[in-house]
């Protein structure tokens, strides 16, 4: 009798399990959509001024070699109190030809978010070694670049930037950008 009783309690909880995270799905899905129709109607990341490459950054579009295009994210948190200095976390598809591959990074010291070309250098250091070795290496997980490759910003554009915050790592900025390389 207890034990059936105790199945039955079981199927119950699992029910309920499986509503709360279908509901926490569509929750996270429609503040998903929200944010990114917020991102798109205030017109993304504004250029500025400098009248130089897009956000101070190291652009080559006549870059010669081999195309890389996708998407990057960055997401910068646990600023500084002067706003000067922040952990990353990087994620980049790119696509070469039908060849997909998704990296992850995390930049072992910070970045400077008021200079972009600092931040840029930081970021390039943590992922050039991962698709040298995905896309022209042995992709054995061996992130070691042998210094012939060349890898160039051929073009990056903007399209998204949240503002968010949560309680365990504090404000946080999540830029999403277009990107293509050249790798020669």
């Amino acid at each position: 009798m207890h034990e059936e009783l105790g199945i039955q309690k079981l199927g119950y909880l699992r029910k309920e399990r499986r509503k709360m995270m279908k509901s926490l799905i569509k929750s996270l899905l429609i503040l998903l959509l929200a944010s990114g129709a917020m991102v798109f109607a205030s017109g993304g990341l504004e250029q500025g001024g400098g009248g130089g490459p897009p956000n101070g950054l190291a652009i080559s579009s006549d870059a010669p070699g081999t195309k890389l295009s996708g998407v990057v994210s960055i997401e910068l948190y646990n600023f500084n109190s002067s706003g000067t200095s922040a952990n990353a976390r990087i994620v980049l598809r790119l696509r070469r030809n039908n060849d997909f591959a998704t990296l992850y990074g995390e930049p072992t010291g910070t970045v400077d978010p008021t200079s972009p070309s600092a931040s840029q250098a930081v970021i390039t250091d943590t992922m050039v070694p991962k698709v040298i070795d995905r896309f022209f290496g042995n992709n054995n997980g061996i992130f070691t670049d042998d210094g012939t490759h060349d890898v160039r910003v051929k073009s990056l554009d903007e399209f998204g930037r949240v503002q968010a915050h949560n309680a365990l790592i504090g404000d946080s900025i999540i830029i999403l950008a277009d990107i293509v390389i050249a790798v020669n």
